[in-house]
């Protein structure tokens, strides 16, 4: 991802990003060689990202269960904010099975690879997204157009035949003056009072794909009773 960054400059926003994850997928791989088997999971996070629902054991086997019917792997993450349900994921945080972590890092810097140049991979993905939703604008400096960078990442997921499946884990961005004395954050509930992280599970038709209303009314649904000492 670094080369292709260099290959392509700034004007690739997106592909330069994919660098340190591609240094922690390096890391990742030389511990499972050395350990001999490799992980079930891996999750991506920004550094200033909390997740204030746990990741439970029983949310986890639902993870779990949901991965097995996707040979490529899936990845759990938030539905973004982007004007378009199909394909927009937020990529504050993500949970991703194995298999489908190559694809997550990589996918992105593989697609710039692919293409001759930077402007090429912008049309084609702008011509694919832009049907389904996906808010098309002009680069306020360079002038081209574009989509978010998130629509282009879980396009190319999405290509590397990796399912794209919702999570609920009330995540924020965290800034320095949050942060209290005792290490928790302002504002935000102890774990103890909020259900565990709600992972989507494929409908009738074997797909994920519910957007963020929709996958928060599925959480509500299925939140467990919050113990009487909690409230």
């Amino acid at each position: 991802s670094t080369r292709a960054a260099r290959r392509y400059g700034l004007g690739c926003k997106g592909v330069s990003q994919t660098a340190h994850q591609t240094a922690c997928l390096g890391s990742i791989k030389r511990r499972e060689k050395r350990e001999g088997r490799p992980y079930d999971w891996v999750l991506l996070a920004r550094p200033d990202a909390i997740l204030a629902r746990a990741l439970a054991f029983d949310s986890l086997a639902t993870a779990a269960a949901t991965a097995a019917s996707f040979p490529k792997g899936v990845v759990f993450a938030r539905p973004g904010r982007c004007q378009t349900a199909t394909y927009c994921r937020s990529d504050t945080w993500v949970l991703a099975s194995r298999p489908a972590a190559d694809a997550y890092v990589l996918a992105h810097a593989e697609e710039f690879r692919r293409t001759t140049s930077c402007a090429a991979a912008r049309r084609e993905i702008v011509d694919a997204l832009a049907p389904e939703g996906a808010k098309v604008h002009v680069h306020k400096e360079e002038a081209y157009a574009t989509v978010c960078v998130e629509c282009k990442l879980y396009h190319t997921v999405r290509r590397a035949g990796v399912a794209v499946c919702g999570a609920i884990a009330d995540d924020a961005i965290v800034r320095q003056n949050r942060l209290a004395a005792d290490g928790g954050v302002e504002g935000v509930d102890p774990l103890a009072r909020r259900p565990p992280v709600f992972f989507e599970a494929p409908g009738a038709d074997g797909r994920c794909g519910a957007n963020e209303s929709e996958l928060l009314a599925m959480a509500q649904t299925m939140r467990p009773a919050v113990r009487a000492s909690n409230r």
